[in-house]
């Protein structure tokens, strides 16, 4: 019999169990309530591996993941009662992070450059802001203006900040299905992501919507497909600042050479295949465990899966139903969809106890200083080479939605509305952060541009 792992607020799959019959996550919590000590064994059967994952995926070691996992039924007990969690996975699986990743810290404090993990552990860690253009020629003097303003703050080490990006361990990846240069949603390729928009644009917007990383499934059919495939990941690596995950036509070392050389992160296996199987010692060791991910199911990750993953230090599973998370891994696999707010997908995994990236402004629009119009002016950098692209302002609305949209959007004085900077002509400015100065009265845009900010494509002279 197979169980479903299911939140038990939204009744949501996070992932699925295979094996006899589980006990119910309210029976289990009552054993612990009763102190009845078949509460430990209970959890162990039904979340053990799942516990064990998340540890050995911080650790990548499986004794210490081991002992965290036994470190965790302790906290469990001590802990119930008082407390009653409605669910249970999250409740635990919060315990075993927590744990695992003290020890991480101690371990590396006894032994420093012991390996790395991706575990970004201070609070607030990137910030910047920007965006829009300028309407009018007297705004090339506002512009000189406000950028010798601000830049003389820069050299203040206490700046303030106010965007701020968390990282976590929790990703949103849309799938997108790669099959002659054009991409889907399905497997199937019925249904295109998007029909008037290049795989490139696609990927650029998705990012703005609040993507984390892509998994990118390659459907090529021969010689010619695969390579015209490794072209658009090439192309697409090059614009986004997103990882890739690419898998789907590995047949032999020298694919997994030509998704990583294209620019993927990481080369995904498919579990389900043998060969894929049979060459993930070799390509571990030719090109490193970080470099690789695993699709799988619950039929196919049995226990000898589970040991060649440990052994080869592979820990980034895909569930190759691509919806949700597999069990608790780091990657929450959702549809590819321009019309999907991935940014409400992550406020909507927080509320149910799951970490992920997200955007928020540590300073509110109401602290902001505003000149006699009400709006506030944005000088808009690019985020790699600094170049000043232009000057803009901005009203609440029009900030609130570049926060929630990824996308930088503005108020234009002349027409009294908000604008989009790119809707007409496609030259759309992508947030990369966003900084105030210390006055608060002027904002710093730091954007990945699309074509040029200008429709003259040349402002400054």
């Amino acid at each position: 019999m197979k169980d479903t792992l299911v939140d038990c607020d939204s009744q949501s799959t996070v992932g699925t169990f295979e094996g006899g019959e589980r006990m119910e996550d309210n029976n289990i919590v009552e054993l612990f309530w009763r102190r009845n000590e078949s509460a430990i064994a209970e959890t162990e059967l039904k979340y053990g591996k799942y516990l064990h994952s998340i540890s050995y995926r911080i650790l990548t070691d499986a004794e210490d993941a081991r002992e965290c996992v036994n470190d965790t039924y302790n906290d469990a007990w001590q802990s119930m009662p008082p407390h009653r969690p409605l669910v249970l996975s999250t409740f635990l699986g919060k315990i075993t992070r927590r744990i695992s990743i003290d020890r991480w810290r101690l371990r590396n404090a006894q032994k420093r450059g012991s390996g790395e993990i991706v575990l970004v552990l201070d609070e607030l860690e990137n910030c910047v802001s920007g965006s829009d253009s300028v309407e009018d020629e007297m705004e090339r003097r506002e512009l000189a203006e406000l950028l010798d303003s601000f830049l003389g703050t820069l050299a203040d080490t206490e700046r303030r900040v106010f965007l701020c990006r968390y990282w976590y361990m929790d990703s949103i990846v849309p799938v997108l299905f790669l099959k002659d240069k054009e991409v889907y949603s399905d497997k199937k390729c019925c249904t295109k992501v998007q029909d008037d928009l290049s795989p490139v644009e696609i990927c650029l917007r998705l990012e703005a919507a609040g993507a984390d990383e892509f998994l990118i499934m390659d459907l090529s059919y021969d010689d010619a497909s695969h390579d015209a495939a490794i072209s658009v990941i090439r192309d697409i690596g090059r614009e986004t600042d997103l990882p890739l995950n690419v898998g789907g036509s590995i047949k032999r070392v020298e694919d997994v050479k030509k998704y990583l050389y294209a620019g993927a992160r990481r080369a995904v296996l498919d579990a389900a295949v043998e060969a894929d199987m049979a060459m993930m010692t070799e390509v571990a060791n030719r090109f490193g465990s970080e470099k690789l991910g695993v699709l799988v199911t619950d039929e196919n990750f049995d226990t000898e899966t589970a040991d060649l993953c440990a052994e080869n230090g592979i820990s980034a599973l895909f569930g190759s139903n691509f919806d949700g998370f597999y069990a608790n891994s780091d990657f929450y696999l959702t549809k590819a969809d321009m019309n999907i707010d991935y940014n409400a997908i992550k406020a909507s995994l927080r509320e149910k106890g799951y970490e992920t990236v997200s955007f928020t402004a540590s300073i509110p629009f109401s602290e902001f200083k505003l000149n006699g119009d009400g709006l506030i002016p944005v000088i808009v950098q690019d985020y790699k080479t600094d170049e000043v692209l232009m000057l803009a302002y901005m009203n609440e609305e029009a900030f609130d939605n570049t926060l929630k949209t990824g996308l930088m959007t503005y108020y234009s004085r002349s027409r009294r509305e908000q604008w989009v900077k790119g809707e007409t002509s496609g030259h759309y400015q992508y947030v990369k952060s966003l900084d105030i100065d210390c006055d608060n009265d002027t904002l710093l845009a730091k954007v990945k541009q699309l074509g040029a900010a200008c429709h003259t494509g040349n402002f400054f002279f």
